[in-house]
């Protein structure tokens, strides 16, 4: 028959009733034709037209549903992107990035830049505790951390303590030290065994004049300072130089 193309029923088709009523025209089947159905015993055709992809959205009939970037599209890949690049959005889909492209096309390449950035950075003459630095962990595999000013001054601290002289504390100190000039010692004077005794204190406690020490069994005239044995007998006498 001109125009028409007959299915042929099968045996089962005529005794269930489903012979004639559901032959398509052949003249709806031009290039690029399927036949689908979107309701029970209802054959139809559809074309599918190029950058589509048949398929059936939720709550549609199958069509033929167009590749693009808008609402209810079908992703489509652009170029030939590598494994581990980040996708990006073209007029015909997704195109693959590397890590160095992603950064320009977020605009974060001058951003990034330390040497352009910390020079062009606002000055700060005196941190505070909560002020942050950044810095590469090397106990987890180098990752960015950040770290507090109190605790790097805390950290310094700590190792500057086992170095140098502290200011205040007790500390004990091993080895000969060798001064440049005088230590200053404080004005107070000596109380207990071992602490240092100054020139103020010795002049102030020695008392005044030079004298010679000798032991004599007899003296006799002269200009002398006897330290008796309490019975008028001198053991000791002090030969005053001045």
């Amino acid at each position: 028959m001109a125009g028409f193309t007959i299915i042929y029923p099968t045996l089962e088709q005529y005794v269930e009733g489903r012979v004639g009523y559901n032959n398509v025209n052949k003249t709806l089947f031009d290039a690029n034709t399927i036949l689908k159905a979107d309701t029970d015993n209802a054959p139809e055709a559809l074309t599918v037209a190029e950058q589509t992809v048949v398929g059936r959205l939720t709550g549609g009939n199958i069509d033929d549903l167009p590749i693009g970037i808008s609402d209810d599209n079908i992703l489509q890949v652009d170029g030939s992107p590598n494994d581990d690049e980040y996708a990006r959005f073209t007029a015909n889909g997704l195109e693959g990035r590397t890590t160095a492209e992603t950064i320009a096309d977020l605009g974060l390449d001058a951003r990034y830049d330390l040497e352009t950035i910390i020079p062009a950075a606002s000055a700060k003459t005196t941190p505070v505790s909560d002020d942050l630095f950044n810095l590469l962990d090397s106990a987890d595999s180098y990752s960015l951390k950040k770290v507090t000013w109190w605790n790097v001054r805390n950290t310094l601290k700590t190792y500057f303590d086992l170095v140098y002289v502290q200011l205040t504390t007790d500390q004990t100190i091993a080895g000969v030290k060798t001064f440049s000039s005088f230590p200053v010692t404080p004005s107070s004077a000596p109380t207990t065994d071992y602490e240092v005794a100054n020139k103020k204190y010795v002049d102030d406690n020695a008392g005044g004049g030079q004298y010679r020490l000798f032991a004599w069994e007899a003296v006799t005239g002269g200009g002398w300072t006897f330290v008796s044995d309490g019975a008028n007998s001198p053991s000791l006498i002090l030969e005053d130089l001045e």
